[in-house]
C-alpha cells in the first residue's frame, strides 16, 4: 500500500489517505504486486502450519489470493458484498475459504455469516418459497453475525455457509485476503485445478501471466 500511497503507517486508516474512488484499483494493483514478493511463500507456510491439520485430507491451494478492502461508509462510497453462498458463484462443494484480515476486523466492518445449519435452511426456504432478491438480503441481515477476530487470526468455511458485508459503521478500513482450498478429491465446480488452483508450495509464480477476475475486485 505504501508504495502508492507512502502516508499510510495504519491498514485501519487507510481511507484517510486513499480516495474512495482508488479503492478499486489499489485492489488491483495489490493483488499483482503481492506475486512479485515472497508473500505467498509466507502464505503457503501459514496454511500448511495452521490450515492443512484441520481438514480431512491434503488439498490444492488457489493460485491467487483475493484482496478485499471495506472502507467505512462504503454504502455511500462503493458497494456492499451482497449475502451470497460460494457454490452460487463456480465454488464446488469440495472446496473451503480461509479469510484472513490483515487487520482487525470486527462488528460492522468484518465479513458477515451464517451458522451452516441455518445457511442451509435459508437456501432450503429460498428456493421452495421462490424468495425475491430482497427477501433473501432481508433475512440474512437479520441472521447473520460478525466474524470478530484479530489480525493473525483466520477464519476457514465451507462454499455452503452463506456470508456478506453490512455498511461499515466502524470508523476502521478493514483489509483481509481470501483463499481457495481444494480438498483431494473434492468437487470444484468451475474452479479447476491447474486453472485456478496449485500445489502447496509452488510459488514460482512470479513470471506467469495474472488475470484479476471480476470476483477479485470486491470493494
Amino acid at each position: 500500500v505504501k508504495k502508492y500511497y507512502p502516508d499510510v503507517n495504519d491498514l485501519a486508516l487507510l481511507h484517510e489517505f486513499v480516495p474512495a474512488k482508488n479503492i478499486g484499483e489499489l485492489v488491483k494493483l495489490i493483488g499483482k504486486d503481492l506475486a512479485d514478493t515472497d508473500f505467498y511463500v509466507k502464505f503457503d507456510e501459514i496454511i500448511a502450519r495452521y490450515v492443512f491439520p484441520l481438514l480431512p485430507s491434503d488439498a490444492l491451494v488457489q493460485k491467487f489470493g483475493n484482496i478485499r478492502i471495506t472502507v467505512p461508509n462504503q454504502d455511500k462510497t462503493g458497494t456492499v458484498l451482497p449475502f451470497h453462498q460460494g457454490k452460487w458463484v463456480g465454488n464446488g462443494l469440495g472446496m473451503r475459504t480461509v479469510w484472513l484480515p490483515f487487520t482487525d476486523a470486527y462488528d460492522s466492518n468484518s465479513l458477515q455469516i451464517i451458522h451452516l445449519d441455518a445457511s442451509r435452511l435459508i437456501t432450503k426456504q429460498c428456493l421452495e418459497q421462490d424468495w425475491s432478491y430482497e427477501e433473501f438480503q432481508e433475512t440474512c441481515n437479520r441472521v447473520c453475525r460478525p466474524v470478530n477476530i484479530k489480525e493473525g487470526q483466520f477464519l476457514l468455511f465451507t462454499q455452503e455457509h452463506i456470508h456478506g458485508a453490512v455498511p461499515n459503521t466502524t470508523g476502521k478500513t478493514r483489509m483481509s485476503i481470501d483463499v481457495r482450498i481444494l480438498l483431494r478429491d473434492g468437487q470444484p465446480h468451475r474452479k479447476w485445478p491447474g486453472a485456478y488452483f496449485r500445489i502447496l508450495g509452488d510459488t514460482d509464480i512470479q513470471s506467469r501471466s495474472i488475470t484479476i477476475s471480476d470476483d477479485q475486485n470486491v470493494v
